[in-house]
This record gives C-alpha cells, sequence and structure tokens, in this order.
C-alpha cells in the first residue's frame, strides 16, 4: 500500500506550479493593471476637473483663471515658480507650483489657481485632484494651463490608455489633454514645429513653419508608415522649411522623429538637420556612414573657433526598419533615445545649434547624394529638453 509522493513527484508539482503560477503573471501583468487603475483615475480626475472650470467660467466669466504663458503644476513645492523641481520651461514661459501646506485647497491657493467656493452651488470639489503618482522624476503629474480658455493634462503610462492620449485631438501623443482649448499644451510644451508627413508638407503646431521640397520625395501610407502617412527620399531628395526660426544657440531642444534609413556601404548617408550658415560653421544630425562604420549623431563645428565636435551612437543594428530617434537637450547635456531607451550622453556645452539659419544652404532632411530609401514619419521639434519618461511616454503612445 502506497503512503506518501517520491521525492522526484514532489519536485514534479512544485515544478508544474511554478510554471503555472508564471503563466498566471504573464497573462494577468499585474504591473499593467496597476498602471491602467492610474490612468484610469488620471482621466476621471481630469474630466472633473474640466468640468468643474467650466462651471467656474459660468458662472464668473469674467474673473481671472490664471496667469498667461504660465503652467501650473500639481507638485507642491517651496518654490512659487517650481525652482526645487529641477523642471524648465521653454522660453516665455514659467512654471508654478503651490506649497504643500494648501496645494489641494480649492480656495485659489492650491495648485489650480481658482477658487472654486466662488460657485453658485458651491464647490464640486472638496479638494484639488493630484496625479497618483505627482513627482518630476516619474513625469507624472497634472498640468494646467491657462489663457483666457484653458487645457490640463497627464502623461499616461498603460498600454491601454496609451491610444486614447494619442486619439484626443491634442498636440501630444503621449499625454491625455482635455479642456476649452488644446492648443495650450503645444504652447506650453514648447512645441515649436510639428509636421506628421499626412499627404501635405504643413506644419501642424500652429507655427506656420511648412516645408517646401527638393527633388521628388514620395507619399505612402498604410502599413508603409509608422504613424498615418509618410515621406520617403531618394538620391538628392530634400527638404526645407520656409523661415528661419530655429535658433536654439546654447539653449535646450528636443528633436524626435521615426525614421527607416537604409543601409548603404558607398559612404555619406541620411542627414535628418542639417545647416550651413556661413563658411566656419556648420552642423548636422545625421545617420552616416563614414568610412563604413555606421552613427547617428550631432556633428558640430561651433564658429568661430573652428572645433569639430562629433557625438554619436552606433545606429548599424538599427538600418532598415522603423525606430523613434530622439536627441533632446537640457543645460549642457545632450541625450540620445532610440525607441524611448537612453543610448547616450554627451557634454553640449560647445554646442551652439541652429537648426535653420539664415544661410546660404540648410535643409531638414536630404539622404546626402547616395542612392537608397530613406522613410520619415511625424517629426517633432520644441525649444525644451525632455525628460526620459516624456521620451518614452511619446515612443510608447505611437509604436
Amino acid at each position: 500500500m502506497r503512503r506518501g509522493f517520491t521525492l522526484i513527484e514532489l519536485l514534479i508539482v512544485v515544478a508544474l506550479l511554478s510554471a503555472l503560477a508564471t503563466a498566471v503573471i504573464l497573462i494577468i501583468n499585474p504591473a499593467e493593471l496597476l498602471a491602467q487603475g492610474r490612468d484610469a483615475l488620471r482621466i476621471s480626475d481630469l474630466a472633473t476637473l474640466n468640468s468643474t472650470l467650466a462651471l467656474f467660467q459660468a458662472d464668473h466669466w469674467q474673473r481671472s483663471i490664471g496667469a498667461a504663458s504660465t503652467t501650473y503644476l500639481s507638485i507642491p513645492d517651496s518654490s512659487s515658480t517650481c525652482g526645487n523641481t529641477g523642471l524648465t520651461p521653454p522660453p516665455g514661459w514659467s512654471y508654478h507650483c503651490a506649497p504643500t501646506s494648501t496645494y489641494t485647497k480649492v480656495d485659489g491657493t492650491g495648485w489650480v489657481p481658482v477658487n472654486f467656493n466662488l460657485i453658485s452651488v458651491g464647490s464640486p470639489l472638496s479638494k484639488l485632484p493630484i496625479d497618483p503618482v505627482n513627482t518630476t522624476s516619474s513625469g507624472f503629474y497634472y498640468a494646467y494651463t491657462p489663457g483666457g480658455s484653458y487645457a490640463i493634462s497627464s502623461m499616461m503610462e498603460s498600454q491601454k490608455y496609451l491610444p486614447t492620449a494619442a486619439e484626443d485631438e491634442g498636440y501630444d501623443p503621449g499625454r491625455y489633454e482635455t479642456g476649452s482649448d488644446l492648443s495650450l499644451i503645444s504652447k506650453s510644451e514648447g512645441l515649436v514645429a510639428w509636421w506628421p508627413f499626412d499627404g501635405t508638407l504643413l506644419d501642424k503646431s500652429g507655427n506656420g513653419i511648412n516645408f517646401s521640397q527638393s527633388g521628388s520625395p514620395a507619399w505612402a501610407s498604410g502599413p508603409s508608415c509608422q504613424v498615418g502617412s509618410c515621406i520617403s527620399f531618394t538620391t538628392a531628395d530634400s527638404l526645407s522649411a520656409n523661415s528661419p526660426r530655429f535658433n536654439f544657440g546654447t539653449g535646450d531642444f528636443t528633436i524626435m522623429a521615426w525614421v527607416k534609413p537604409t543601409r548603404r556601404v558607398d559612404g555619406w548617408g541620411f542627414d535628418f538637420f542639417g545647416n550651413y550658415p556661413h563658411p566656419g560653421q556648420y552642423g548636422d544630425l545625421d545617420i552616416i556612414n563614414s568610412d563604413y562604420s555606421y552613427n547617428v549623431g550631432l556633428n558640430h563645428l561651433p564658429y568661430p573657433s573652428g572645433t569639430s565636435v562629433f557625438c554619436a551612437i552606433d545606429y548599424s543594428s538599427y538600418f532598415d526598419s522603423w525606430h523613434y530617434l530622439t536627441f533632446s537637450r537640457t543645460g549642457n547635456t545632450l541625450s540620445y533615445y532610440v525607441d524611448g531607451s537612453l543610448k547616450k550622453t554627451c557634454n553640449a556645452s560647445t554646442f551652439n545649434v541652429q537648426l535653420v539659419p539664415s544661410g546660404s544652404y540648410n535643409y531638414f532632411v536630404n539622404t546626402s547624394w547616395r542612392n537608397g530609401t530613406n522613410v520619415v514619419d511625424d517629426l517633432r521639434v520644441y525649444a525644451r529638453g525632455m525628460s526620459s519618461a516624456e521620451v518614452r511616454a511619446m515612443y510608447q503612445a505611437e509604436k
């Protein structure tokens, strides 16, 4: 008569239970479920705040709802300009934070500078909502931007709700945006230009920096593109902007786009941005093949020192498929991202970036006089540096 299990049988049962537990965790994905819960709360919070602001404006349409060119953040800080958060607003804008003692109050001293107690039926809110994470390091916090009308926003983090952010008719695919004027978000985020390449060369940021073409770039759509339509280049096709708007100098900037360059072994490459304003100064952001080594980077010759600087990452494993490239400068640090992941940082103290200066030769996208097809989609330029969390959210929303 058998009285128990053998050691081998017990080990088999333990192994089966472990495999089953692993499969259940992979299927359920608790981290994603937690992220979904936070995103659902964010959407609910912003909807409540949106309706409360609309109610206040209906009651008190002549009262101020905040200062123009200011973004109010849900993060508490002892500095009213959010000086301890590590965040830098784009040129012409400022951040505002409320102190810990008042930042959730609805009497106008909270992070939203509106006294909701003045609403004739009373404030629908007992306290102001804040992001469930609410830290600058994560990139997750609420932002409120007034300007006669208003907009409120938050980044999304879950795979379930990122498409909601991308489809909310706003300007940032990684950020859920709502309110009475979503264009305020693009201005407050420093969006200088945005070319979705949706069958036109128009800038959709509202700043009117439209492209003109040289050669015969071709349009594509559907599975051939990453986001809707896209544009491809062969031989010496190129695009140039209609105005010298991008003189960032030594200031912060971010450039991001989906690109699909062709691998070639005949030299030169795919110039992503370039300019030659006058002798002694030039700068390219390009994917190049120099001496049969593939790189993507900023190749800059500052003026007047004449010292060449090339800061690049190895791009050899990324050719012939879509990837999301981001170049972001904050202070003296230039960061390179591929598909939302940080690949390299460089000291940018010597860089003086003028992406479209006045001069004899400047362009945005150029295939550098060699055969091959290179495709670009959803190209954006910002006048500020972006955090890793923001870059990751943008990539996740459109991948």
